[in-house]
């Protein structure tokens, strides 16, 4: 290339930090030219270099319009028709085309400025990249990536890329956003989708503005994988009716507010989930209600405050599983289960499943339920039944007695002599429902001592015994053969060995045998608790 033919940049000045200062469309234009005369320059010194003509906006401060004297906007309109590289298409828009213009060549920016990025509606036919560019104020909203895009090591003062198409791999790592609304909704991803370690500033946000800060990807679709990596958010973060055609991964995630997957379609995995063992996801409120799952979602090793999952539809081979996690709330209510709600090694205070409908399993293994925070029948039932379906008798034999309690102590509207109180009332007192054999000895032995005592004083002319503080072994063997003619059921002929009994000690003789029996069948029902059949 003829030197003396070169672009001429010298009036181009450079900042403290050598970078170049553009900031008017004819320096940009100018300078993107002379890129071009440099990459070609290369590739004449090194032949075996292919040539590779790209956008070269690295090291520079961007920006084509002030506002009273500072840095206002940089407009890729001010560009188009005037670079062979952007093509207006304005003038056809909307007939034609929806975008303004259309980049042809690769962008590559490094280590640059630029001023209110406005690149709305711009359609990219090759690779972006932003690597460790300073990006203040902008607007990347209904474009189109047709290649793969890097928008790495950045900060971002803005958020809108609301309505764009992204053909290939698309990456934010180590980004930095520093506005409270960050906009990806009504977005299609064709391929993989990574945030890794990006930072979202929540500083200095009030309280009333807060529930107006968020990261949007709501009403979007991901053709392939989604990926969301150890990642702080200070803000709520919607996944609201999207359609997730792969895996979306959550890892590493702590997040203070909401966390909403909220009536999307799940036809192959969410993951949420930890990478280190001592560590957990910190979530305030989880929201999977309204969610279709044809295929799993996944919750690992995770603590949550809040874990919505109402109105959730999991298909004939859809898959819930919660893992290794402690869940204060979970609320399941209307939960129409054709699949598998599984819950394995985790702490739940309280879950409710009330108008849940269960056709297909719920697994709940080494899973601890504080029983005391369920009031909801419907809710213990369901944990019944699901342990028993599996084969689970200990958790079975645990939810079958909630169940009783809470229909005896809070749901029957009945007086407390009806035939279902006292034998709801009963079967607690006395084995505490087939659970407890103690309570069935205890009470065997008790009812005797009262039957006993009740005769000695009532039911006879001569006492059989005195109480005072004397011992004597000889007198207390006689006195517990009689006794044991009272707990012995099969004993009817003999009345206490010779003792003559007068109308109240028969009557107390006779009902203490149906009592005594009573307690010995129950005691004998909680040894049997583990029968197959409850």
């Amino acid at each position: 290339m003829n030197i003396q033919s070169r672009t001429p940049v010298d009036d181009i000045l450079l900042d403290d930090n050598d970078r170049h200062i553009l900031d008017s469309t004819d320096k940009i234009i100018r300078w993107i030219n002379y890129q071009y005369e440099e990459q070609e320059i290369k590739h004449e010194e090194n032949i075996d270099i292919p040539y590779r003509r790209y956008i070269d906006l690295s090291n520079c401060i961007i920006c084509t319009r002030t506002t009273d004297g500072k840095p206002a906007l940089t407009n890729l309109c001010d560009l188009a028709g005037k670079i062979e590289c952007v093509i207006n298409t304005y003038n056809d828009y909307p007939h034609k085309t929806r975008f303004h213009q259309e980049v042809l060549e690769e962008i590559i920016c490094h280590n640059s400025v630029i001023h209110g990025a406005f690149f709305h509606c711009t359609k990219f036919h090759q690779r972006v990249y932003f690597l460790n560019t300073i990006i203040n104020n902008g607007d990347f909203s209904r474009c189109e990536f047709l290649e793969y895009t890097f928008i790495q090591d950045c900060q971002l003062s803005f958020g809108s890329f609301e309505g764009s198409i992204f053909h290939k791999t698309v990456s934010f790592s180590k980004s930095e956003f520093d506005h409270f609304q960050i906009i990806f909704r009504n977005c299609i991803f064709k391929d993989d989708t990574s945030f890794h370690s990006i930072k979202i500033k929540g500083d200095g946000v009030s309280k009333e503005l807060l529930p107006h800060c968020y990261i949007d990807f709501s009403h979007s679709t991901f053709l392939k994988n989604f990926s969301l990596l150890n990642v702080e958010l200070p803000t709520h973060c919607w996944f609201d009716d999207c359609i997730f055609e792969q895996t979306v991964i959550l890892r590493d995630i702590t997040s203070q507010h909401i966390i909403s997957f909220a009536n999307a379609l799940v036809k192959k995995q969410i993951l949420i989930f930890v990478s280190e063992k001592d560590r957990k996801n910190q979530i305030e409120n989880l929201i999977i209600s309204h969610l279709d799952i044809s295929g799993r979602v996944d919750i690992e090793d995770s603590q949550i405050n809040v874990l919505r999952a109402n109105f959730t539809n999991l298909q004939d081979k859809g898959i819930l599983r919660i893992f290794r996690s402690t869940i204060l709330n979970c609320d399941m209510d209307s939960l129409c289960n054709r699949g598998i709600l599984d819950f394995e090694d985790n702490k739940i205070s309280n879950i409710t499943l009330a108008s849940a409908i269960n056709l297909g399993v719920i697994e709940l293994e080494n899973t601890e339920i504080n029983t005391s925070n369920i009031s909801n029948r419907k809710t213990a039932r369901l944990l019944k039944d699901s342990a028993y379906k599996s084969n689970n008798n200990i958790d079975g034999l645990k939810y079958r007695a909630l169940e009783l309690d809470i229909y005896q102590s809070k749901e029957a509207q009945l007086p407390w002599y009806s035939n279902d109180k006292v034998i709801l009332f009963l079967n607690k007192i006395s084995n505490n429902y087939d659970r407890n054999f103690w309570w069935g000895v205890g009470w065997t032995f008790a009812s005797a001592i009262i039957a006993f005592w009740g005769i000695n004083y009532f039911g006879t002319t001569q006492q059989i015994f005195e109480l005072n503080y004397k011992f004597d072994f000889t007198e207390f063997g006689e006195i517990w053969k009689k006794y044991l003619d009272v707990l012995n059921v099969l004993n009817f002929r003999e009345r206490l060995n010779g003792v003559e009994l007068n109308a109240v000690g028969e009557t107390i003789f006779l009902v203490s045998k149906v009592i005594i029996a009573y307690f010995m069948y129950q005691t004998i029902a909680a040894f049997r608790k583990y029968r197959k059949n409850p």
